[in-house]
């Protein structure tokens, strides 16, 4: 997930996470994913359900969040396509990402990732040094 405005190499990818100016995660693997945007923090039972979870933070100043592959940094284009838009407020933001693995036992074959958004007052300190990776630990 990234702002459609932000202009980096894709080596800067921690330090622009850690900022809020991009979110990016790995699943893994390649594959099929469905992601189902929701707004506020999961409840347990989905968590019980969907125990695979990272909590990520972003700052969104232009009223809408850019959904693309991570992998698409390679070949930066500051284009998104209008179906990976979605409108949301500016501000800062918990994201939570919540997913299992499939029935398949295949990870990423059509894999379910809920993302959840609630809204905070400050960008959210984060502590990651690497891509965070949404696998089991």
């Amino acid at each position: 997930m990234l702002k459609t405005d932000w202009k980096a190499k894709s080596e800067d990818v921690v330090k622009h996470v850690k900022k809020g100016d991009i979110v990016g995660f790995g699943t893994g693997t390649s594959g099929n994913f469905t992601l189902k945007f929701r707004e506020g923090y999961p409840e347990e039972q989905l968590l019980m359900e969907y125990p695979v979870a990272l909590r990520l933070g972003i700052d969104i100043q232009d009223e809408k969040l850019c959904v693309i592959d991570l992998y698409w940094l390679m070949d930066w284009s500051p284009e998104c396509p209008l179906e990976q838009i979605i409108p949301i407020d500016s501000g800062y933001y918990h994201i939570t990402l919540c997913t299992r693995q499939p029935d398949s036992g295949i990870w990423g074959d059509e894999q379910t990732i809920f993302v959840y958004l609630n809204k905070l007052d400050s960008m959210p300190e984060l502590k990651y040094f690497g891509i965070p990776t949404l696998l089991p630990q």
